[in-house]
């Protein structure tokens, strides 16, 4: 697709195409910039939003069926946290390229389970370290039985967006973990050192039913 083609919601385009320029456009996931130009990283549909004071670009590839295997990175949503496990719903697969990574939907959610051993610390209480309705980045260690077993162990796992537990505000990542903007109440979670309140949550968002994001790692 060239600029003589004016970029529409909903249009199909492929790896390449020119999908606007950056000064009329704000890039935004499954895209990257070119010369000035925004192009198409995937063989999916635009999406076109509302960022701040201009409209956003976006690139929404199309489901691939994947199936977890061990060892590899996926983000998911805590739906269960009791004392010695949290359940995690499983929505994205993470695939690395370089200095880049890649965040795809799965065709279809798939179950997993943190235990209190695999969290890389001491704690009292998985209930206190992952709440319900947190976005998590984790390993899979297990993948030969239902759910599958996950870890967030290491220093860029553990979540990665977050709300305040009282007043529902996103949480602000400090040195010594998360802490609410408004009511002030600290929170003592395994936070990752990826933690980005708005580009996770917006992932989501973004998702529901059929997304994608893509960004680039300093």
């Amino acid at each position: 697709m060239s600029l003589d083609k004016k970029v529409e919601h909903g249009m199909i385009v492929v790896p390449g195409d020119i999908l606007g320029s950056k000064d009329t456009y704000e890039p935004g996931w499954g895209t990257y910039i070119k010369n000035g130009l925004i192009v198409a990283k995937h063989y999916g549909r635009v999406v076109i939003k509302k960022f701040d004071d201009k409209m956003q670009l976006l690139v929404v590839p199309f489901k691939q069926v994947i199936y977890p295997r061990k060892g590899e990175i996926v983000i998911g949503e805590v739906i269960f946290s009791s004392n010695v496990v949290s359940n995690i719903k499983i929505w994205f697969y993470v695939r690395r390229k370089n200095s880049s990574y890649d965040i795809i939907p799965l065709a279809a959610p798939f179950s997993g389970m943190i235990h209190i051993s695999q969290v890389g610390k001491r704690v009292e209480s998985m209930s206190k370290i992952l709440k319900i309705g947190d976005k998590v980045l984790a390993v899979i260690i297990v993948d030969k039985a239902s759910p599958l077993g996950l870890s967030i162990a290491r220093n860029e796992l553990g979540v990665v967006a977050a709300k305040c537990s009282i007043c529902g505000t996103a949480l602000i990542k400090t040195r010594d973990g998360l802490v609410c903007p408004k009511c002030r109440k600290e929170s003592h979670r395994k936070v990752s050192r990826l933690y980005d309140y708005k580009r996770f949550e917006s992932l989501f968002n973004i998702y529901r039913p059929r997304r994608y994001i893509s960004f680039e790692t300093e």
